[in-house]
């Protein structure tokens, strides 16, 4: 995908001040800009296939996959074709960051956390 500036997304945006965590279900298409943003997301592809695109890097992707995404990556899906019968459906998880503070963890500081999700990550459905 040609670089371009891209969207930033806020948190604030996204949720009220007492909401935690933000869920919501899409059919990506052409419109969609490549954006980054401040929070930590999880995205998992619930039906289809198309293409993730990762900063510079294309990725295909397919019903089962899930990318979790630290934050400042940007991205975008898109479908295998404009006028695809078989739409790329993504859920995406936003998380606060003050969700992760939160979290009564023993062992791991909230900077072990976000060493974690520095890099991306993906995960496969396994294959038959």
């Amino acid at each position: 995908m040609r670089k371009s500036s891209s969207v930033i997304m806020q948190i604030d945006s996204l949720l009220n001040p007492n909401e935690s965590i933000f869920v919501n279900r899409i059919a990506e298409s052409f419109e969609t800009p490549q954006h980054c943003h401040d929070f930590f997301e999880i995205n998992y592809v619930a039906e289809g296939r198309g293409f993730h695109y990762i900063g510079e890097d294309r990725i295909a992707a397919e019903k089962g996959d899930a990318f979790v995404l630290p934050v400042g990556t940007t991205h975008v899906f898109r479908p295998t074709a404009v006028s695809s019968k078989e739409p790329i459906v993504i859920y995406n998880c936003v998380f606060h960051p003050r969700t992760i503070e939160k979290c009564p963890n023993q062992s791991r500081s909230l900077s072990d956390f976000s060493n974690t999700f520095r890099c991306l990550t993906i995960i496969r459905r396994p294959t038959d």
